[in-house]
């Protein structure tokens, strides 16, 4: 009976470190997509919830090869149009090519522009924590560090390898949601 159940536990755990390594070559498979192309497009529903207040914006966003992130609000109305890009190590935020006093953190919070450009930080260069599956989509926990202050990506894959939603956590807390769509590595 003991062999049985050492051979069952044998093959469970080579499954599922054959599974493991799949997802891991997915992830670096994606990664490695992203770092050779020219340019990564998507759009982004961006909602940041600061535990007393939450925003949410529509951007369209391009991440070039060099890591800047360039941004065009889409919503809401009222600021729609509004464009931006996030370069450098330290995100620093260029609105309409003229360098404006706008923190990246604020209150030591990320600020919801600075979202899409974390998203992508990420994706290029943070340290793959975890792959696995949860509620049949690919998930990646990536760790990585801005402002000196350690942060978590969580993104969600559709059928075709895509992001389709990330999560940004801050200092232990969910501040941010992405909905992610038609991401496109060019």
């Amino acid at each position: 009976m003991r062999r049985v159940l050492f051979v069952f536990l044998a093959v469970m755990l080579l499954g599922g470190c054959s599974n493991d390594k799949v997802r891991m070559e997915q992830a670096l498979a994606f990664r490695n997509a992203v770092l050779a192309a020219n340019e990564c497009t998507f759009s982004a529903v961006v909602t940041t919830d600061y535990g007393d207040s939450i925003y949410t914006f529509g951007m369209a966003c391009t991440s070039k090869k060099d890591g800047t992130v360039h941004i065009t609000i889409t919503e809401p109305e009222t600021i729609k149009g509004i464009t931006c890009t996030v370069a450098g190590k330290n995100g620093k935020i260029l609105f309409d090519d003229k360098a404006v006093l706008f923190e990246t953190l604020a209150d030591g919070q990320i600020t919801p522009v600075i979202s899409p450009w974390l998203f992508m930080k990420a994706i290029r260069g943070g340290y793959i924590a975890y792959s696995g599956v949860k509620e049949k989509q690919m998930e990646l926990r990536i760790d990585d560090t801005f402002s000196d202050t350690p942060f978590c990506t969580e993104i969600y894959f559709n059928e075709n390898n895509m992001p389709v939603f990330a999560e940004i956590l801050w200092q232990g807390r969910r501040i941010v949601s992405m909905e992610i769509n038609n991401f496109s590595i060019q």
